[in-house]
């Protein structure tokens, strides 16, 4: 058995409608309908539409380092936020946001609709920031090592399991060493910037799976 789909999308900037179809196995059907599911427990809380009116300020000069003006969420705000992440963000996660967009590849073949999908996931991977900007800490625990990039996906899955999802001790010892140049609220701005980012591209992706399901025959 499968789920045959035809809908379609509206390319705003165009003003053109993109229609489009394909048909899922049972089991990538259920996928997406838990996609929806945990999608959907994320709108419903307290943080979305999740204060992204919040400002992000960093600033830099060689007398003070960085300093931090953004005005994110509460360590409230921040745990509701990171409790309801945990099906895409972990890897080992069947609706890992990467994975859900290789199975809409798979069955999608409209160029535009393609073309989403990839800037949906390089949103949520961090590159749309790290286009923008790349922050980089000199390597205080070895100075023979490159300079470690802040803002990328490797660096916040690090953070993640140092003081959130995990208590790694020697993980935490490497973020505390580069306090002095980075402090804590100012890594923590960096990284909840991050996860908003991973929001946006979350709900993103709900619009195209949503429009899926309503469809199906």
């Amino acid at each position: 058995m499968s789920k045959k789909f035809k809908t379609y999308l509206v390319d705003k900037d165009k003003n053109e409608r993109i229609d489009f179809c394909g048909e899922f196995s049972d089991e990538e059907w259920e996928l997406l309908e838990h996609f929806i599911e945990e999608s959907e427990k994320l709108f419903e809380s307290e943080i979305y539409p999740l204060k992204i009116k919040g400002n992000f300020k960093i600033n830099w000069n060689e007398e003070e380092g960085f300093t931090d003006d953004s005005t994110l969420l509460s360590d409230d705000e921040f745990s509701i936020l990171l409790h309801r992440l945990r099906p895409f963000v972990l890897q080992n996660e069947s609706i890992h946001l990467p994975k859900v967009c290789n199975y809409l590849k798979k069955r999608i073949k409209h160029p535009k609709i393609v073309q989403w999908i990839d800037e949906d996931r390089e949103m949520f991977l961090g590159r749309r920031f790290e286009s923008l900007v790349k922050i980089k800490c000199r390597n205080q625990a070895d100075s023979n090592l490159n300079d470690i990039q802040i803002n990328s996906e490797e660096t916040l899955k690090k953070w993640l399991n140092a003081f959130e999802y995990h208590r790694d001790e020697p993980k935490r010892a490497e973020f505390k060493s580069m306090e002095k140049f980075l402090p804590n609220d100012t890594q923590k701005a960096i990284f909840t910037y991050m996860l908003v980012d991973k929001v946006r591209a979350i709900t993103r992706l709900f619009n195209i799976i949503y429009n899926i399901i309503k469809s199906a025959e």
